[in-house]
């Protein structure tokens, strides 16, 4: 209790107005304020209770008052603030990039199981392999690994038709997402031998 009564009464006024915030929908109070003044009063709110957590345990353990000094604290706050902003602008883009990259790799990969197929399938008569192992080693290496789950993904999706002679093939399972909500789903044309993509999980606003 005397921790408590120790901390300042501005505390206690942010520690509501952020509670308010979060229970009147959070997204109001980011447009109506910004999302900087938003993290400077978490990361002030943050360095306030372990200010005071670390000044409570230092008097009850070894006797040392510490004094509360604000200004190094709201320094502090903003420091951490700019960090923080920093982060989301880098991290973000460093996820696309890294999801786009793996989508490019994974479409590869289909093109290049495409045309192990139609290989194959100039060998037999217009007809496709019942499993993509059947193209192992004769007219493909071994069937690559999807670069986002670094496991064949391909295998399991793969479905020969007969009466007209055709396939199916994609990228089994939830493995390209780019950090934006969206899922897609990557698949081969046989028609063009290109790979496509389209989004199974719109973003919701």
């Amino acid at each position: 209790m005397e921790a408590i009564k120790k901390i300042h009464p501005i505390f206690w006024f942010l520690l509501a107005a952020l509670m308010l915030a979060f229970i009147f929908q959070f997204d109001a109070a980011v447009s109506f304020v910004g999302i900087p003044v938003v993290i400077f009063f978490i990361v002030l709110i943050g360095l306030v209770i372990l200010f005071h957590s670390f000044s409570y345990v230092t008097e009850r353990i070894m006797g040392n008052k510490i004094n509360f000094n604000w200004g190094l604290v709201i320094q502090a706050a903003i420091a951490l603030t700019i960090i923080a902003l920093v982060a989301m602008l880098i991290v973000p883009g460093f996820l696309t990039k890294q999801a786009m990259e793996r989508q490019y790799g994974c479409k590869s990969n289909l093109e290049t199981i495409g045309k192990a197929l139609e290989a194959y399938s100039a060998e037999h008569k217009g007809q496709y392999p019942s499993v993509l192992g059947e193209l192992v080693p004769r007219y493909i290496e071994r069937i690559p690994d999807c670069p986002a789950s670094s496991t064949d993904t391909y295998s399991h999706s793969y479905k020969s038709r007969t009466k007209p002679d055709n396939y199916t093939l994609f990228c089994s399972g939830y493995n390209h997402n780019a950090f934006s909500g969206r899922e897609y789903h990557l698949y081969l044309d046989p028609e063009t031998g290109k790979a496509c993509s389209e989004i199974i999980s719109p973003n919701k606003e």
